[in-house]
């Protein structure tokens, strides 16, 4: 028996964080959600999700800061990290790489297929 993939979503919508989290929950991960970046970073210390699905646009500290600070710190930087946007600026998407995330998604009704293909990419999860 496999054990179930855990992912943290980081995200400041409480509603649009939910939503993505009951559609990943029906396929079988096991979601947690931070509302912003500094308790984003200590659930991922302390939880050690198998990814991360992170929001671009947060208070506080955007998503580029959390990414560069979690593949900084040795307890989280093999974790990986999908940063997600409504924005479909490229500035945007080059920041999130250069910040360090290893997938990029537009936030748009496509989203949750992307986000299953990159958990079975990574092997969290089986293809669907």
């Amino acid at each position: 028996m496999t054990r179930q993939a855990k992912l943290l979503i980081i995200d400041d919508s409480p509603t649009q964080a939910q939503s993505y989290a009951n559609h990943l929950e029906a396929a079988g991960v096991h979601v947690m959600v931070a509302t912003d970046g500094p308790q984003g970073l200590r659930m991922a210390e302390s939880i050690q999700p198998d990814v991360i699905l992170l929001d671009v646009r947060l208070p506080n500290m955007d998503g580029h800061q959390v990414c560069n600070r979690l593949k900084r710190n040795q307890q989280t930087q093999h974790i990986p990290v999908i940063m997600f946007t409504v924005s479909s600026d490229i500035t945007d998407r080059d920041a999130g790489y250069e910040a360090g995330a290893d997938a990029y998604i537009q936030k748009d009704r496509e989203a949750i297929p992307q986000i299953l293909a990159k958990l079975a990419e990574y092997g969290f999860i089986a293809a669907h």
